[in-house]
């Protein structure tokens, strides 16, 4: 290896030759930016520290919501599963409380209602059901053993309806002043004035607009009910328009006082009796006729309004002739045919105050609307020919609403029921 040829002293010397370097910056300003530098490398080290410690806090929150959703689908799922444990539960007692009583039960209503299920509640109460005012019958389903099951109410009213003397009814014109539909109330509560209190209260109320008919209440008379209330005596005033329309007024207060049991009407003008009429000439009393032997249509003005029956203009020799005429309708629009060309029957025949109608074998009732307002329209008629009862031959159905077909039926007490 080469020996340097610079020695100590050379160096020394040649350190001493070189220029003078002076440093002319400020000393504050050198260990200002010493600092500066050293805070900036500080807050660099802290960043991935911070962003750490977010990326952590963050993930244990995903974490956290994620168990909890967790949690509540398994709670909802065992809510679930258990509901579903109890219907099932109801629908067997339900089952063995029909096969053991399918007749129904015979307790007392508070043990009843005491021992009935919830389901068997829901179908209890929607038996209950009635038709509102201005509205068609509606349909309740109640849920029994796994089915579904329609519920229809009656239209019309039933004997078992009757709390004497709550049933009101009153015989409307209709639009055209063509027929007159009775329309029924139940009174809630006692309205005094008898009878004739209980009839002019329901005229007040009635709505006829709302039922597609003529707004032909209240009218300018004075009623009076006799000792025995088969009487009535009916006082208008000088000059009323019931003297000029007097065939219209009289269709009116035989389709209202038929229900009644009233069987004779006693006219007075200012309290003198009798009455000059337009058509009718000089009259004192006209009476009730209870059997006038007519058949029972559905009137309808339009969509918009509910369905009623309604009594024919005419009156038959036979309930035959009359069941037939059910079928055909008439040629004015508002009034339909009350019984379905599905509904057929081979005879119809007289047994003491019963009639019997057997149906042909290719006629399949239905329990629904249309077939419910064929069988109130059939009691009615057989009701004005003097017919107590109807019974039905060779039925494929039980029961049509609330009307069981395989015993006779009463006939019934009012039609279009309203609230």
């Amino acid at each position: 290896m080469k020996r340097s040829r610079w020695n100590d002293g050379d160096i020394e010397e040649l350190l001493r030759n070189l220029p003078d370097i002076k440093d002319k910056r400020n000393p504050g300003d050198i260990y200002q930016r010493i600092g500066l530098r050293e805070g900036k490398e500080r807050r660099r080290n802290w960043v991935p520290f911070l962003a750490a410690v977010s990326a952590l806090f963050l993930l244990a929150v995903l974490a956290s919501t994620y168990i909890t959703g967790q949690k509540e689908m398994a709670t909802k799922g065992e809510n679930m599963e258990q509901k579903a444990a109890d219907n099932d539960s109801q629908s067997e007692k339900a089952a063995s409380v029909d096969e053991q009583d399918p007749s129904g039960s015979t307790a007392s209503p508070e043990g009843e209602e005491k021992g009935m299920t919830d389901t068997q509640k829901e179908t209890s109460e929607l038996n209950n059901l009635q038709v509102n005012k201005g509205h068609s019958q509606e349909e309740s389903k109640a849920e029994v053993n796994g089915k579904k099951s329609v519920i229809l109410s009656a239209y019309s009213v039933v004997a078992s309806d009757v709390k004497s003397p709550s049933v009101i009814t009153v015989g409307v014109p209709d639009k055209q002043a063509n027929y007159v539909v009775p329309v029924t109330y139940i009174a809630e509560e006692e309205i005094p004035g008898g009878s004739v209190g209980r009839l002019q209260k329901a005229m007040s109320v009635l709505d006829e607009e709302s039922l597609g008919l003529t707004e032909y209440f209240p009218l300018d008379v004075k009623m009076t009910a006799g000792s025995d209330g088969r009487a009535i005596n009916i006082d208008i005033p000088k000059g009323s328009e019931l003297l000029l329309e007097d065939m219209l007024f009289f269709s009116v207060l035989q389709e209202t006082f038929k229900y009644h049991g009233v069987e004779k009407l006693t006219f007075s003008a200012n309290g003198k009796p009798g009455v000059e009429f337009s058509h009718m000439g000089p009259l004192k009393e006209l009476t009730i006729n209870q059997t006038d032997n007519k058949a029972y249509l559905i009137y309808r003005l339009d969509d918009s309004s509910p369905k009623l029956l309604v009594p024919s203009n005419t009156s038959y020799q036979s309930i035959d002739q009359a069941l037939e005429a059910m079928k055909n309708g008439t040629e004015d629009p508002t009034i339909l045919p009350s019984i379905p060309a599905g509904f057929a029957w081979e005879s119809v025949e007289k047994e003491g105050s019963n009639v019997v109608i057997e149906l042909s074998g290719a006629t399949e009732l239905k329990d629904n609307e249309e077939y419910l307002r064929a069988l109130e329209a059939i009691l009615f008629t057989a009701k004005n020919f003097g017919y107590g009862h109807v019974e039905f031959e060779n039925a494929k159905v039980g029961t049509i609403g609330p009307y069981n077909l395989k015993k006779p039926l009463p006939v019934l007490v009012a039609p279009n029921r309203i609230n």
